[in-house]
């Protein structure tokens, strides 16, 4: 996702299986449209790629046309070229952009959707463009939200870290071994602040000694979390004198439900 002013990108961790997604039925009502999985994005281009590699890439292409025409049960393949392809396209992009690995979620009108969609409106630019209101039935499975550069990071990066602590955020559940790794590879990034590797492991076992009974609150309690993760962000803080410790915490946010909020490194150009 992106933004203008202080862009806000948001990472999300996907499970190779199918998701319940729910749109409004133009009465209003939210209803179960569609179970589907997120699938990933071929990067194709042959001004960019090596030979080897546009092959690999287009093949695969190939490949999934053939299991789509299995799927939909057409008769003939070579009369049907141009539908299948279709189907394939939105899931094609210039290479220049493998770096995002991204994947993506196509609603078809004709043959998914149980029901006719509300259709929204939204200005953009001075032209009104139409959307869908598309949720998933447990919440989007976000896992890092970066604030991008811009004159009001700051402001944006407060709002966002209280909306994750206090607001009704909608998100699938982490199971406790999830959630543990999520907590250690947040301190394990503050390698990349300048703060050594022994010194990491330190406050990874000053976490498990102080808040050894954490797990009974970690799917039940967002509040305890809460407080929990910000009287431990004060003792870091508190810790040394070591300006990296600070600097740390103020960029980079843990939020009860796993969700690492962060600021984004590239400077700022006016």
């Amino acid at each position: 996702m992106y933004a203008k002013e202080s862009g806000v990108s948001l990472k999300m961790e996907f499970e190779d299986r199918d998701y319940e997604f729910q749109a409004y039925r133009q009465d209003g009502k939210r209803e179960v449209n569609y179970c589907m999985c997120p699938q990933k994005v071929y990067y194709f281009t042959k001004d960019v790629q090596s030979e080897e590699e546009y092959k690999e890439v287009g093949d695969k292409i190939i490949h999934a046309m053939q299991e789509q025409f299995k799927k939909d049960g057409m008769r003939d393949y070579d009369d049907n070229i141009e539908r299948l392809w279709l189907k394939i396209t939105p899931f094609v992009k210039r290479a220049d952009f493998g770096a995002e690995e991204e994947y993506r979620l196509v609603f078809d009108f004709n043959n998914v959707l149980a029901f006719t969609p509300r259709v929204d409106f939204r200005n953009d630019k001075h032209v009104v463009k139409p959307y869908l209101d598309i949720r998933m039935a447990d919440g989007w499975p976000v896992t890092e939200i970066i604030v991008g550069p811009g004159f009001n990071q700051e402001a944006v990066f407060k709002g966002i870290a209280y909306f994750l602590s206090k607001g009704n955020v909608l998100v699938p559940s982490v199971s406790v071994e999830n959630m543990k790794k999520r907590i250690e590879s947040y301190f394990r990034d503050m390698q990349e602040a300048g703060i050594s590797d022994d010194e990491v492991k330190s406050i990874l076992k000053e976490w498990d000694e102080r808040y050894a009974d954490f797990e009974k609150y970690i799917t039940t309690d967002f509040d305890a979390v809460n407080r929990l993760y910000q009287e431990f962000r004060n003792f870091i803080q508190t810790k040394s004198n070591d300006k990296s410790y600070q600097e740390y915490i103020r960029n980079n946010f843990l939020a009860s439900k796993g969700i690492v909020l962060r600021k984004s490194k590239i400077p700022y150009i006016f």
